[in-house]
């Protein structure tokens, strides 16, 4: 097999590795029921005919830095446990694996499957890396996995060496217009800077914060916001985000990053692959705007990002300069966003009742090591009718860490406040809180 070049969206994964340091991104996972009829044989022939048809999933990388992959054979990768109950033994294996490296970058071994039995059933757990699978894809495996086990036929698949070919073509074609388009973007737009502390010679850590919600109140809110400002409920989110930030730093004009998916074609859905890319939302802060006009020029920012995707990070960063400034300059402030709709459980979440009390759980996740002088914090909010799971991750100093547990705490008073507040200034909505 010749060298293929990369995706786009796998050049944006290697530049953010580099930028935000090791251990920041995660593994993808799920866990597949098996029927009880099924062996381990025929679970080990499922995976191994998977593996030969979803070829992503033995990719390998060539060159350092990464300018090309490759494909491995498609070997026998399952490992089987007999253990006293599936389900915490599945929570405590995923937890282990959840920021593990899973295989080399220039190995071909991305994914990792692993049968656990107890005697009253069974489950494939499946864990794959970001270079090859997102969160689409899993459902992809799952559906074929399964299918398998109930005789469905496998469906024809396009060729993952020649998809990303193609893709490489198709964004190449796009991209003068597309740096032009970011470039009026950012022309008045600085890097965030003052949400964390930096903390010169203070150690750096990643630590994260999973605070669950019970009950249906806080989607109940989402979707009464998003209705009011006639937006979707991520555009919704960003709005009551970037209110925080301001409130916080007084900085009107920042970008927040989020990830976009980039399956855009029928071609697409289908796929085992890394096709996410990560794109900024342009904020404008004007106190004196009500906040259905201000939710309106949000969910404007949040069209462009998902329009606007199909270069990869490092060649929109050098040539917007203002776009790399945003990333790139020491001491700026870096924040993720991200939006999902489900059941309040996320992957890697620590177990725990919901209860009827709001519970907090802290754990750090090791050191912090940036490519360049960057405080680093993603805020997560999966939504849920029975729970909401709120997740905040930072990257930084130790004691930045409650500047971003407190950055999240605010946007969910904005959102306890917002619905009253959609005709009014947004100085009125984040000025009145103590």
């Amino acid at each position: 097999m010749q060298p293929f070049p990369l995706l786009p969206e796998q050049h944006s994964l290697f530049f953010f590795q580099h930028l935000l340091g090791p251990g920041v991104a995660h593994n993808l996972a799920t866990d597949v029921q098996v029927p009880a009829q099924v062996g381990p044989d025929r679970v080990r022939s499922t995976v191994e005919d998977l593996l030969a048809r979803r070829s992503a999933l033995r990719a390998g990388l060539v060159g350092r830095p990464p300018r090309a992959q490759w494909l491995g054979a498609a070997a026998q990768e399952l490992v089987v446990s007999d253990v006293p109950e599936v389900a915490p033994a599945l929570e405590r294996r995923l937890t282990e694996l959840y920021h593990a490296e899973l295989s080399g970058p220039h190995e071909s071994r991305r994914a990792r499957f692993e049968l656990f039995r107890d005697g009253r059933g069974q489950s494939l757990l499946v864990l794959a890396d970001h270079l090859v699978t997102d969160h689409h894809s899993m459902g992809v495996i799952t559906r074929e996995l399964t299918g398998a086990w109930s005789g469905r036929p496998a469906p024809e698949v396009v060729g993952y060496p020649e998809f990303c070919r193609s893709r490489a073509r198709d964004g190449q074609a796009r991209a003068e217009r597309e740096k032009s388009i970011w470039a009026r973007a950012f022309a008045d737009v600085p890097p965030l800077r003052g949400l964390m502390p930096h903390g010169d010679g203070e150690e750096q850590v990643r630590a994260q914060r999973d605070s669950t919600h019970p009950g249906p109140a806080l989607a109940a809110a989402v979707r009464e916001l998003s209705g009011l400002l006639n937006v979707s409920a991520f555009s919704a989110v960003a709005a009551l985000v970037s209110l925080a930030v301001w409130r916080r730093t007084g900085q009107e004009r920042f970008a927040i990053q989020t990830p976009v998916s980039t399956r855009r074609d029928a071609g697409a859905e289908d796929v085992v692959g890394y096709l996410i890319n990560e794109r900024p939302l342009v904020c404008r802060v004007d106190p004196a705007r009500t906040l259905r006009s201000y939710g309106r020029q949000v969910w404007q920012s949040c069209v462009r990002a998902f329009r606007h995707s199909h270069l990869g990070v490092p060649e929109l960063a050098g040539d917007v300069p203002a776009f790399g400034d945003s990333l790139c300059q020491d001491r700026v402030d870096y924040l993720q966003l991200h939006v999902t709709r489900g059941d309040g459980r996320l992957p890697g979440t620590v177990a725990g009742s919901a209860g009827d009390e709001v519970t907090h759980r802290t754990r750090e996740l090791g050191t912090f090591r940036p490519g360049v002088d960057l405080t680093c914090t993603t805020v997560r909010f999966d939504f849920g009718d029975d729970r909401t799971l709120v997740r905040t991750f930072f990257g930084g100093p130790r004691a930045g860490f409650p500047a971003a547990v407190a950055l999240t705490d605010d946007v969910l008073w904005l959102l306890g406040e917002a619905a009253e507040h959609v005709d009014r200034p947004l100085g009125d909505l984040a000025g009145h809180r103590g």
